[in-house]
């Protein structure tokens, strides 16, 4: 494996890693509300969609 093949696979890892950690970052901020929700005895069902999305 060459050198600018491995660059050209490290960039595709790092968009996903970069992906995922945006995916990951949205699921536990709509779950925190999703549990406050439920603490204030609000609907939570739209918060929790939204996590599990």
């Amino acid at each position: 494996m060459d050198l600018e093949s491995c660059r050209k696979k490290l960039e595709k890892l790092e968009a996903a890693r970069e992906t995922l950690l945006k995916l990951t970052r949205e699921m536990k901020i709509n779950a925190t509300k999703a549990i406050a929700s439920i603490h204030s005895n609000q609907d939570f069902s739209k918060h929790l969609n939204r996590a599990l999305e």
